[in-house]
């Protein structure tokens, strides 16, 4: 911005989408709340109510620590663009806001909405309004003002194309533009957030997902910073995840041993893909791997009447913050299916025999802990150790196996029934109920817990079927 330009903007004065600021202040946050709930805006700090430039007193981290304060107090989160200019040597700061997606946005528990050159503090009905409207949208179908079709990579849209074509029976026979029209990437020649983030380099800051694996809380031993294009990223994230991960020989009375990675990578892959799609792009995405667990926490919670556990159990349809972004990955053939992620994560963990993902979800993050399964032994691998297999030496003195403490902590009913599966692969639970002296119920479920842990196995069907037990436990 120049001198003419804002003198122009001066001469204009404030409006539905200009507001001038002597200072920084709650009141330029209520007013970018009021922009977001309407149609966008931009504040401009260093002018006084009368049009007079005044400038501001900046440090490095002055504008950096603005923009924190505008994160903590609004919700759903607010992350304006921000610039510096300086004009007759004096600094102005100029926070421009685009419509929000998901409305309303609130400050401080409170909502407001631009109506002509101020903010009104917005009734319970017209929250309500808002709020089912804003269901209805998707949060990268946003326009982005300031960007052409020339700023994306077309041969990335022909490979996209491409992988979207291998999987149709009526393949797309158009051209770039008009496949970003059919998919909704464009809307009377603007650009979506969508089409940015899955095609162009001019928004890869928004994309960034950093990645490290830890040593100690404190210590970072490998680092990967990806703002690759989003499809793209799935595979780089998922590689080099699995990079830093091991296989466990469990070493067993089999005439094979038994292998598994300490992860299931389906899970693993579910979660980077969910980490991708589901995200709030205003901020950045993190996977942290530990040596006993991987923690992968994006920005973009779920709305309070969802809960995580009906998606798992399949009692609600998926919530899709995303639509567009979700459609590309869902043709792509990297989605399989909708609301069905969540439940093979967890069903893949089971079978992997590792605990159970811990979710903690709000409204405004979603972060999801996987334990490894060698976390067992954690002490004697050392976080030195990253070779691709570690063995389990199952039973053996000072192999300190993640089998052998499971059995350990069995109750008593639960080491029978090893042992009597053991003994005769073919009983059936009725007679395991009947020489252990509990209920077929307790039966199941302690079954059921074995499952869990990897200590047992159903092959076939009910009928016909045997058991196979991975230690005699007597």
């Amino acid at each position: 911005m120049n001198e003419k330009e804002l003198d122009f903007i001066l001469q204009e004065g404030e409006g539905q989408f200009v507001e001038f600021k002597e200072k920084f202040s709650d009141e330029v946050i209520e007013t970018l709340v009021a922009f977001a709930n309407f149609k966008g805006g931009k504040v401009i700090i260093g002018i006084d109510n009368k049009k007079n430039l005044k400038g501001v007193s900046l440090n490095e981290e002055s504008v950096q620590n603005w923009i924190n304060e505008i994160k903590t107090k609004t919700f759903h989160v607010l992350l304006p663009f921000s610039r510096i200019e300086k004009i007759n040597g004096k600094n102005i700061v100029i926070f421009e806001i685009q419509e929000s997606q998901i409305k309303p946005v609130s400050f401080k528990g409170r909502f407001f909405i631009r109506k002509e050159n101020s903010n009104h503090l917005m009734n319970a009905p017209e929250i309500t309004v808002e709020s089912f409207n804003s269901q209805s949208k998707s949060s990268d179908a946003v326009l982005i003002e300031g960007f052409t079709i020339k700023d994306l990579n077309f041969a990335e849209i022909k490979r996209v194309i491409d992988l979207i074509n291998k999987r149709k029976e009526i393949k797309i026979k158009t051209n770039a533009t008009n496949f970003l029209v059919k998919y909704n990437l464009i809307k009377d020649n603007k650009l979506t957030l969508a089409s940015l983030l899955l095609f162009s380099d001019k928004l890869a800051s928004r994309r960034v997902v950093q990645t490290g694996v830890f040593q100690t809380d404190l210590i970072i031993k490998d680092e990967l910073v990806c703002d690759n294009y989003l499809i793209l990223q799935a595979d780089e994230l998922f590689e080099f995840v699995k990079k830093h991960i091991s296989k466990i020989t469990f070493i067993v009375d089999k005439p094979q041993n038994i292998q598994k990675w300490e992860y299931p990578l389906e899970a693993l892959r579910e979660l980077v893909i969910n980490l991708i799609v589901h995200r709030d792009y205003s901020q950045t995405a993190t996977i942290k791997i530990f040596p006993d667990k991987i923690i992968f926490l994006n920005y973009g919670g779920l709305p309070q009447e969802y809960k995580v556990e009906d998606f798992i159990l399949g009692k609600r349809s998926s919530y899709i913050r995303n639509k567009l972004i979700t459609r590309i990955f869902k043709d792509a053939g990297i989605i399989e299916e909708y609301s069905s992620g969540l439940a093979r994560v967890v069903n893949s963990c089971r079978e992997n025999s590792n605990r159970k993902p811990i979710f903690n979800v709000d409204r405004t993050s979603f972060s999801v802990e996987i334990k490894s399964l060698n976390q067992e032994k954690m002490g004697k691998r050392g976080a030195e150790n990253d070779s691709e297999n570690d063995s389990v030496k199952v039973g053996e003195k000072g192999g300190d196996g993640l089998v052998e403490r499971l059995v350990e902590r069995l109750v008593e009913s639960q080491k029978r029934i090893l042992k009597l599966a053991k003994e005769n692969p073919y009983i059936t639970k009725a007679e395991l109920a009947n020489k252990i002296g509990i209920s077929t119920t307790a039966i199941d479920k302690n079954i059921e817990t074995l499952k869990q842990k990897g200590l047992l196995k159903r092959i076939g069907a009910d009928k016909g079927g045997h058991w196979e037990v991975w230690r005699n436990e007597t």
